[in-house]
């Protein structure tokens, strides 16, 4: 029967370990800003588009306000 051993890493594959490590968590964190710009971005698209819907209601109450006005005269 042949023993064998275990043998350690060498320096080089743990550095390499790291590196890939510190790879695979640098492109999580990328991800995760990438995904929170993009969510922000979409809510104020959202939130631009309710002001605008806004305005575009309070510009037609005024205008019927005006009309109703302008019928009685």
């Amino acid at each position: 029967m042949i023993a064998v051993q275990p043998t350690k890493p060498s320096e080089e594959e743990i550095e390499d370990d790291d590196v890939g490590e510190a790879a695979r968590t640098a492109q999580d964190v990328t991800e995760t800003v990438l995904q929170l710009r993009m969510d922000n971005e979409e809510k104020q698209r959202q939130l631009i588009i309710a002001q605008q819907r806004l305005v575009n209601l309070k510009r037609k109450k005024k205008q019927r306000f005006q009309m109703f006005f302008y019928l009685k005269i």
